[in-house]
């Protein structure tokens, strides 16, 4: 990709110097609930809103005993799930479903193509399977830990982008979205 050797940007550009934090609070408020561990059920502290986490959040838990992510979060409960690194792998999706595309050029078949679901160099190879409803089952050739609902995912065959979809159900085992 021509632009790969470039630095991410990681911030939100309309927002100037604000950090991203206030303007969440400013707009969102606080809205505090519990950080459980998933294995044990234990609540290790407390967060300031769902929104401000990300599923495979590892920085700005300010949990002790880490390193702690974000394996998932349950929005009717309002709580935070984390798992200590050793168990990371066990909250992998290799599948999810994402909604209707939005195509640059024709529609791709059933084929393998590659993905980015987060800034960063990794393309990792999928496959595509149309769904009745126009949406698409992708399937990640390696399980990933960051996959949740609400997220972009870019196609690309070669260094060409085909376009994109939002993820709408995560297959996350021993979780639910």
């Amino acid at each position: 990709l021509p632009n790969r050797a470039r630095p991410d940007s990681q911030g939100i550009c309309f927002l100037g110097k604000i950090r991203y934090s206030e303007f969440v609070r400013h707009h969102l408020g606080v809205k505090e609930g519990p950080i459980v561990e998933w294995e044990t059920g234990a609540r290790k502290g407390t967060h300031q809103g769902l929104w401000y986490h990300t599923i495979g959040q590892r920085k700005g838990l300010r949990l002790h005993g880490g390193p702690w992510y974000v394996v998932g979060k349950d929005p009717v409960e309002n709580v935070v799930f984390i798992s200590r690194q050793e168990y990371l792998m066990d909250h992998a999706a290799s599948r999810f479903r994402a909604g209707q595309a939005q195509w640059l050029g024709p529609v791709p078949g059933e084929e393998s193509l590659h993905c980015k679901v987060r800034h960063g160099p990794s393309l990792p190879a999928c496959r595509l399977r149309p769904l009745a409803d126009e949406g698409w089952l992708v399937e990640l050739e390696r399980p990933d830990t960051g996959l949740a609902p609400g997220q972009f995912v870019v196609f690309y065959r070669g260094e060409e982008c085909l376009g994109s979809a939002v993820i709408q159900q995560v297959e996350t085992p021993g979780l639910s979205d």
